[in-house]
């Protein structure tokens, strides 16, 4: 079973394209032994191991003798299935067989260390592997790769063809998957020391550089999700669950894991006893909160517990408001934790408000009706939250603003739930509608306090903000690039990555005149954002019309697009005059017939959804909840 390796240096195209399909067919040949041999020998049989080493060469060699066409066969995905997962699986298996019956005897210990010793070499082997893969596609197709992990042709390539580029550019997406593949391997370690022992920040790592190539995917935050549910952390796995459907390219099984999360925060919020979190620390405040908040979007993804909504989103305000105060009591203190936390919080309540408007065609009256009002809660919640934060920082902007530098981020994630009402108008025509009806009278209160405080950070704000807006365009924002791909907010999806700011190394900092820039950034939102309420809250009559279109709109959502991703696109950033001059009722109207279900009628090539592999993964967290 000795195979020849074929040279893949210095050869014509013919004859490394004739070099690939001989390669191909043999592998083919192969696959057919393999899984004959499988049916009674295991995976670590001397003559399966051979094989697997064939298939190892030959699928490594076909990529880089001919990339399109490893490319058309899916050479990638049955290079990790065959030569690698079906491996691990098998290691995963017999190590938690023998877990089940370590004590019983003694050499049943000795054979759990001989095999996760065993699986621990084979994991860095595989690890070595696709490092190696990366570094040689980075060479061969000139990719940038360096720590930053950004991307860009060489510029003396623009006289390569078409053809190559897109093979450069698939190649990037290899490392996409290669980082993904690395990361899942640093992952599998759990299987050795136990999932509360280890370290993920090694996979975790690889899934950030995954993500940070590759947005649109939303197979790394599917990922990171699966690490937060091994260090129990619901909110973490609850916002990278969210993200990995608010995406291009949704991750296919992510929606099911969220419906088994939200289960398990229900039994936990049934448990919760908040009776005495006035005088709570800081940790304990914040996993109130954090349980309560999540139930909440329990509630509006699963659509049931309607009647318990409004007090308990009364109850979590006033928790968060708690939690401010807290944060604000030491002016000298680090608030990027903190502003990550409300910038994730903004974020889930965003993709619950969109999913509410990405429901399915055919829906009863009844089911219709209940979509307007979650579409209300789904505001409100959002309104909240918000406006205890604008508050609160009022009160102290004058203190920090020019004191403290970390202060500017939580002032930029209020910037981001602005920037998402400047795409959607409609959103607060509807939120300030003078109808007061039960469903809608708290939402009138919250959203009202919200726009007078942005009225009054305004009047702070241009104080301050200053310079060109050509010039704070090309600003970058770290809630920003955190949020590439990100398609509610599509102005984001596509930001160029800049490590500095997202990823610092040892030895990047930002200039002073660089910070000073961004605060004039996130000011300047609060302006913008002022003229045009202004422009909207001056026309109450024509208020009245729109929010009778809104509520019809809410209730008739066109979801038939083929394309979802083109349809997001589309959705305009609105200017004042825009506004002003549109019919308002009709251009409401096709704003909300423009959005449409990412989960639905979104083509996932093999190569890009290969990762359905780690459904006992799923398996393991539902039967921890049951």
């Amino acid at each position: 079973m000795e195979e020849k390796r074929i040279q893949t240096t210095e050869s014509s195209p013919s004859s490394s394209s004739s070099n690939a399909e001989q390669l191909w067919s043999k592998s083919v040949e192969l696959e057919k032994e393999l899984r004959i041999l499988l049916k009674k020998k295991t995976v670590f049989d001397k003559n399966v191991v051979q094989i697997r080493n064939m298939l190892k060469s030959n699928y490594e060699q076909i990529i880089f003798l001919n990339y399109e066409f490893a490319c058309e066969k899916d050479v990638e995905v049955f290079l990790w299935k065959s030569v690698f997962y079906k491996v691990i699986e098998e290691y995963r298996k017999r190590i938690r067989k023998l877990n089940q019956n370590t004590g019983v005897k003694e050499e049943n210990q000795t054979e759990l260390t001989k095999l996760c010793d065993s699986f621990s070499n084979f994991l860095e082997s595989s690890s070595r592997f696709y490092n190696s893969l990366i570094v040689k596609l980075k060479n061969k197709h000139g990719l940038k790769l360096d720590g930053s992990i950004d991307y860009k042709i060489d510029p003396s390539s623009s006289s390569q063809s078409n053809e190559s580029n897109k093979n450069i550019h698939r190649s990037f997406l290899t490392c996409h998957r290669c980082l993904i593949y690395l990361g899942d391997l640093a992952r599998y370690h759990r299987d050795i020391v136990g999932p509360q022992q280890e370290n993920w920040e090694k996979a975790g790592q690889f899934y950030c550089q995954a993500l940070y190539l590759v947005p649109d995917n939303g197979n790394p935050h599917n990922q990171l999700a699966v690490l937060a549910t091994y260090a129990d952390d619901d909110f973490l796995a609850f916002y990278h669950y969210f993200r990995s459907i608010m995406v291009v390219q949704p991750f296919p099984t992510a929606r099911d894991n969220l419906i088994v999360l939200f289960e398990k925060n229900r039994l936990k919020c049934n448990d919760l006893d908040a009776k005495n979190s006035q005088n709570s620390s800081v940790e304990t405040l914040a996993s109130s909160l954090l349980i309560k908040f999540v139930r909440l979007q329990g509630m509006l993804f699963t659509k049931t517990s309607l009647e318990k909504f409004e007090g308990l989103c009364r109850e979590v305000s006033n928790l968060f408001g708690q939690l401010i105060a807290k944060n604000f009591s030491n002016l000298e203190g680090d608030f990027n934790s903190f502003a990550d936390l409300c910038l994730k919080m903004i974020t889930i309540n965003i993709s619950s408000v969109e999913n509410n408007l990405l429901d399915k065609e055919n829906q009863s009256y009844s089911e219709k009706s209940l979509k307007s009002i979650y579409l209300d809660y789904g505001l409100l919640l959002c309104f909240s939250i918000v406006e205890k934060m604008t508050k609160a920082m009022l009160e102290v902007f004058g203190s920090l603003i020019n004191s403290n530098d970390s202060f500017s981020l939580v002032i930029g994630t209020i910037g981001v739930y602005l920037d998402y009402l400047m795409v959607h108008p409609e959103f607060i025509k509807r939120s300030i509608s003078v109808e007061e009806s039960s469903e809608r009278k708290y939402l009138l209160e919250v959203s009202k306090e919200f726009f007078s405080q942005i009225e009054k950070m305004s009047t702070e704000a241009s104080k301050l903000e200053s310079g060109k807006q050509e010039d704070l365009d090309s600003v970058s924002l770290k809630e920003e690039l955190e949020l590439r791909g990100f398609v509610p907010l599509k102005q984001y999806r596509n930001l160029p990555f800049d490590s500095k700011i997202i990823a610092p190394r040892l030895g990047q900092s930002i200039s002073n005149q660089e910070i000073r820039n961004q605060i004039s950034k996130r000011l300047r939102k609060f302006v913008q954002f002022d003229n045009l309420l202004n422009g909207i809250v001056s026309k109450p009559k024509e208020n009245q019309v729109v929010e009778q279109t809104v509520n019809k709109a809410a209730s008739s959502v066109d979801v038939t697009s083929s394309n979802p991703s083109s349809q997001l696109n589309s959705v305009p950033t609105k200017t004042l005059e825009q506004v002003e001059e549109e019919e308002e009722g009709e251009n409401l109207l096709n704003t909300l017939n423009s959005l449409n279900p990412l989960e639905d009628e979104v083509e996932f090539s093999t190569s890009s959804g290969n990762l359905l592999d780690d459904e006992d993964d799923m398996g393991e967290l539902t039967n921890s909840i049951q």
